[in-house]
């Protein structure tokens, strides 16, 4: 099946996520863990935690908001599908 919408009709909705554990690990431990391919900053209090472009995320994680943004060479380029936020 094919279904074709005009661009003003479309609305891609957010894509979230939720860890129920960090197996074990502390806060400090996870997020130095991730930042072997994410660059990582605090956001300010009460700033937008919407992502505003592709390969980059926001975390939420004790009681702090931060940005996230994959680093070159992070991501497994070979095909489109590998390339996908999801």
């Amino acid at each position: 099946m094919t279904l074709f919408y005009p661009a003003n009709n479309l609305a891609i909705m957010d894509y979230n996520r939720l860890l129920k554990s960090l197996n074990g690990m502390s806060s400090k431990q996870f997020m130095d863990k991730i930042s072997a391919h994410f660059d990582i900053k605090e956001l300010a209090k009460g700033a937008d935690t919407k992502p505003g472009a592709i390969h980059k995320f926001s975390l939420h994680i004790d009681h702090k908001w931060y940005s996230m943004a994959l680093k070159p060479g992070s991501l497994n380029t070979k095909t489109p599908i590998t390339q996908l936020d999801s």
